[in-house]
């Protein structure tokens, strides 16, 4: 769930990661985000790992589920709508949920396949700027 749990506290209660090990950390794999970037730059999300795959989402609400081992491309879905955030993933029942600036959608969590799309934004509501949450099991 983005930022630990449903209140977002960000803790990482049971994290195995401490002030003692942190510095023999080291960088397994990296993923090359190609979206042009804005003033908000092209990142701004957490990345949400379920089981042996991580999912991320770019400033211009693209989401690229990638393999946790390597960091190889699993699929991805383009939108190309520009989001200068935040905004972000949830997943939820095999599917992963995000937004656009404008519209909240579904994927498959395997596939990458659009499940579904809703336009959110009106005259008084112009853009979507939360990453959405979702409360059923991962």
């Amino acid at each position: 769930m983005p930022n630990a749990d449903l209140a977002g506290t960000r803790a990482a209660v049971d994290a195995s990661i401490d002030s003692g090990n942190v510095s023999g950390l080291r960088v397994l794999w990296r993923f090359p985000f190609r979206a042009r970037r804005s003033y908000s730059g092209i990142f701004a999300s957490t990345p949400i790992v379920v089981g042996d795959t991580v999912y991320v989402q770019d400033l211009r609400s693209n989401v690229f589920a990638l393999d946790r081992a390597s960091g190889a491309p699993r699929w991805e879905r383009r939108y190309a709508f520009r989001n200068d955030g935040p905004n972000g993933l949830a997943i939820g029942d095999g599917r992963v949920y995000g937004e656009t600036d404008s519209d909240a959608f579904a994927l498959d969590a395997k596939t990458g396949r659009e499940l579904w799309r809703r336009h959110l934004t009106s005259a008084t509501e112009q853009f979507v700027d939360v990453a959405p949450v979702s409360a059923s099991s991962a």
